[in-house]
């Protein structure tokens, strides 16, 4: 979306987020597709139902998942939440690509999409770094113990710094941001016009909420005799 700031307000402010939604939507279903073609190859799942049992995990996967929830209102703030999702799932299809072939590109590239899913969303992210960090750690161990080609080794170890920075980053940001590394100040948060209490986006839910809490609590008329 950054090329777009160029362009005057009123061409793409408010009519972006349908089509990011939907281009990260497909593109997580893609995804799927790839890790459950990955895992049967990985597992040898081999029968001849096999095909059509994948076939329904992935209409489960991508139908029963977040995905529709995501796209029946899509907005700037469900964007971010979808395109990590994605961003973890890429990182799940090229560390099972790297399980399978050992090739460390593909760990790089699983390092590098967990990386932007956790500066995405912080939730999922923090996740695919976790797996794509112990992934990276046990196949550095590993190439050493068999001492491997010191360019196998480079890479693996860049695979493991970009974890690394992948983890930092968001912390980073939030200290420059909100002065602190953890801690989310909301009057910062508000200030940013998250909870603008202008904004009827906001303000209606969190009025509707209240005023059924009060409703909840009120003694009905007829039981107070």
């Amino acid at each position: 979306r950054l090329p777009l700031v160029v362009l005057p307000e009123s061409a793409w402010v408010g009519k972006t987020a349908r089509i990011y939604n939907w281009l990260g939507a497909m593109l997580c279903a893609g995804l799927m597709i790839g890790v459950v073609r990955q895992l049967s190859q990985i597992l040898d799942l081999r029968g001849k139902n096999t095909p059509w049992f994948l076939a329904a995990f992935i209409v489960a996967a991508v139908w029963g998942g977040h995905i529709p929830y995501l796209l029946a209102g899509p907005s700037v703030y469900h964007e971010a939440v979808l395109w990590a999702g994605t961003m973890t799932v890429a990182a799940l299809y090229f560390g099972l690509r790297f399980i399978a072939a050992g090739n460390p590109r593909k760990l790089i590239l699983a390092a590098l999409c967990a990386g932007a899913a956790a500066l995405t969303r912080a939730t999922p992210g923090f996740g695919a770094l976790i797996g794509v960090g112990l992934l990276a750690a046990v196949a550095v161990i590993k190439a050493y113990r068999a001492s491997a080609p010191s360019t196998e080794r480079t890479k693996l170890n860049l695979a493991v710094g970009l974890v690394v920075i992948g983890g930092l980053l968001p912390f980073a940001y939030n200290l420059i941001r909100f002065d602190s590394a953890t801690r989310l100040p909301y009057d910062k948060h508000r200030r940013g016009g998250l909870a603008h209490r202008n904004h009827p986006r906001w303000q209606l839910p969190s009025r509707q909420r209240h005023s059924q809490r009060q409703s909840l609590l009120r003694p009905h008329p007829n039981r107070l005799s």
